[in-house]
């Protein structure tokens, strides 16, 4: 189940729209812009047509209307810079995958224009959005600057325009496996989990686990995560109705740390919030992937000394 989005360039005839996310952004997010509230709300139209005119805009629609924008400019001196800048997403979108769009619809300007780097500044302190930059493949560049209205640290970060490490999100799908990949879902799994299973209980069961793989994936429980139709990882979710269960969640290594995984969590946000059902998940206490569940929203409800079990409510 997905629910329909998209990303639109603003257009003359959009200052209206554009006055009234920037004013919403204003208002939920204050500090979070160079700019406020008080200044917004008194420009006259051309200010906002003069904006739309040194760059450009993007809305992010969803059922609800506009959820989201998100501007990008030139460098006034370097050419090969676009500055990433106005990025917001209403509070009942976040976590959806939207913001991803956003930016990648700068970056692809960025690539029309000929540039090579997207820049943007994010307030020190801002741990979730200096995280999600990070995660799309923006890095601290060192330069720090102090905003003049308040005082407060803008962080400097950056990325190129040619990031191997973000990609499309529908060079990414899903499909339901095969018998034939009974042996791939097992190498996967081996690959990934092996090493945490020996830290946790000091052995590893290799033929229980296949065995147990070949289940699921004969039973149609599985499946197969591609990256342009090449098989990369495996998900396994389960829908008893009271709930969505997040069995399992393994990527090559290879291909881990990407934002492959965030993308499909985002997916099952989605669903999530349609259906109004708790996503559940269980993780083994010495795995790193708890921080990554953690910070996109997940809470352990329940531990043992071998496993957390966490919950993310829409």
């Amino acid at each position: 189940m997905s629910i329909e989005r998209s990303v639109r360039r603003a257009v003359l005839g959009d200052e209206a729209i554009l006055r009234e996310v920037r004013l919403q952004a204003l208002s939920d997010a204050p500090v979070a812009f160079g700019s406020t509230f008080e200044r917004e709300i008194a420009r006259p139209t051309e200010d906002w047509q003069r904006w739309m005119s040194l760059g450009v805009i993007f809305f992010l629609y969803g059922p609800a209307g506009v959820q989201g924008m998100v501007a990008g400019q030139r460098d006034e001196t370097d050419p090969a810079v676009v500055h990433l800048m106005a990025m917001w997403v209403h509070p009942k979108t976040r976590g959806s995958g939207g913001a991803d769009e956003l930016v990648a619809a700068v970056v692809a300007w960025a690539r029309t224009e000929g540039a090579k780097v997207v820049r943007l500044k994010v307030i020190q302190g801002n741990d979730r959005a200096r995280c999600f930059y990070e995660r799309i493949g923006f890095r601290t560049t060192g330069r720090q600057e102090i905003r003049l209205r308040d005082g407060l640290i803008e962080v400097q970060m950056e990325r190129f325009v040619e990031d191997a490490k973000v990609l499309p999100q529908d060079r990414v799908t899903l499909r339901r496996a095969r018998a034939e990949d009974g042996e791939f879902a097992f190498r996967v799994l081996k690959e990934t989990m092996r090493d945490y299973a020996i830290a946790t209980w000091g052995t590893w069961w290799e033929e229980e686990s296949r065995r147990e793989t070949l289940a699921q994936v004969r039973a149609g429980r599985s499946e197969v995560i591609e990256l342009d139709g090449v098989p990369i990882g495996v998900q396994l979710v389960d829908r008893p109705g009271t709930h969505i269960q997040l069995e399992q969640l393994y990527i090559e290594k290879a291909f881990q740390r990407r934002g492959f995984g965030t993308h499909l969590l985002n997916q099952l946000f989605l669903e999530a919030r349609a259906s109004n059902l708790a996503i559940r998940l269980r993780v083994l206490a010495v795995n790193p992937a708890k921080a990554l569940y953690a910070r996109l929203g997940f809470v352990v409800v329940e531990r043992t000394p071998e496993r957390h079990f966490m919950e993310w409510v829409p």
